[in-house]
């Protein structure tokens, strides 16, 4: 099937998610886990077309620049209906590329939020709506560009640009089957650094590198009812871990961040971190006297 009819079989709501590249709504765990089954077949599919695309592209203007040049020294006139027939064609694969791109899927995101709603599966009901926020463009796009910086240099290296951009991507919320009320937040950071620098020859070299800092934040709301703050030995707790706990009248907010640093624009998120910050989370409370979980 080629992309054009995946793309038609989606529902109307996931559809509109692949056209957006943004996830905003309300569902069953088993409707997401259908929804990302089929975004991801489409992105698959996808990716085969845009690989498939730009070789066909690279090997046609290839074909084309020898073709006609060889036929304009042997047979002009060859040579101009080579041109008038290659341009079109590249220009229809162009515009197909710029259509695959369209719909192109960030990889990050596809391949960090399926193996995570798993996880969080297991402790949610299933008929429990489970409300996801995603951007699933790439991070690097101009509409998250924050900021530019042009850094000193020294010789060989001509010029240095950092380019700053923030993805805040994600936003989850669920609860419990025992009650708690969990939001998780993945916020990323990426520094671009364009480079050019000069080789002994003379010769310019052009070199882009990424680095990412990850943000992941876990709000777990718990119930008074089921549950009380565990007892810590005193001094054992800084004050800035302190602050991450509320008490209220009906709940206890604890709140765990993690920060941690990759190379590269993008990339999967390991569920582990998050599921280690749930576990945090649950360290710090336990069962109440006379609740039931």
């Amino acid at each position: 099937m080629s992309v054009r009819q995946q793309v038609r079989a989606l529902s109307a709501g996931d559809r509109a998610i692949l056209e957006a590249q943004l996830v905003d709504g309300e569902r069953p765990m088993a409707d997401w886990f259908a929804t990302f089954a089929a975004l991801a077949g489409v992105d698959a599919a996808v990716g085969a077309g845009r690989a498939r695309t730009t070789r066909h592209l690279c090997f046609g203007w290839l074909g084309l620049l020898v073709g006609a040049f060889v036929l304009l020294l042997l047979l002009p006139i060859a040579a101009l209906v080579l041109l008038l027939v290659g341009l079109p064609v590249l220009a229809l694969l162009h515009g197909r590329a710029r259509e695959l791109r369209a719909i192109d899927l960030a990889n990050g995101p596809m391949e960090t939020l399926p193996p995570l709603l798993s996880l969080l599966a297991a402790d949610t009901p299933p008929e429990r709506p489970v409300t996801v926020r995603a951007d699933l463009r790439e991070p690097t796009i101009d509409a998250k560009r924050t900021g530019e910086q042009d850094r000193p240099v020294t010789r060989p290296v001509l010029s240095l640009k950092w380019t700053f951009f923030a993805n805040p991507w994600l936003e989850l919320r669920t609860r419990f089957a025992d009650g708690a009320a969990v939001r998780v937040e993945v916020t990323e950071h990426v520094r671009r650094a364009t480079r050019i620098k000069t080789n002994p020859r003379g010769k310019r070299k052009l070199k882009v590198k990424h680095k990412r800092r990850v943000q992941l934040d876990v709000q777990v709301a718990f119930p008074r009812r089921r549950y009380a703050l565990a007892p810590v030995a005193p001094g054992t707790v800084s004050a800035a871990d302190r602050e991450r706990v509320v008490e209220g009248e009906d709940r206890i907010v604890v709140r765990e961040r993690a920060v941690f640093k990759e190379t590269g624009s993008g990339g999967a998120i390991q569920p582990h971190r998050i599921v280690d910050l749930l576990a945090a989370a649950y360290r710090r409370v336990e069962p109440a006297k006379g609740g039931r979980l």
